[in-house]
């Protein structure tokens, strides 16, 4: 099989666009040396993002998520491949640091 004290870590990203933590977005933002205006445009999309519902046909006071991407919307893949990236290299760095 493997090296003795090796192991395997499956992840299970199923419904993680709704799980991003949106401080963990900008610090991956800041990490990956986007310019803090684009930062800043970017979280105000994210951040500004409300949810409607119909109950029995009657609308409900809107919701506003405290975190998660829009599926759908153009720029969430390439926010969440980024939070992967930080994500590899954290647990990575995390691997190295306790051989």
């Amino acid at each position: 099989m493997g090296q003795p004290g090796s192991m395997i870590i499956k992840l299970d990203l199923e419904k993680a666009y709704d799980k991003v933590r949106w401080d963990f977005l900008a610090q991956t933002l800041r990490f990956f040396l986007i310019p803090e205006s684009l930062i800043r445009l970017i979280m105000n999309c994210v951040e500004s993002a409300n949810l409607h519902f119909l109950w029995n046909g009657e609308p409900l006071d809107p919701i506003a998520p405290s975190c998660g991407l829009r599926q759908g919307d153009p720029l969430s893949p390439y926010l969440f491949v980024l939070c992967m990236e930080r994500l590899a290299y954290l647990i990575e760095e995390e691997v190295n640091t306790h051989k």
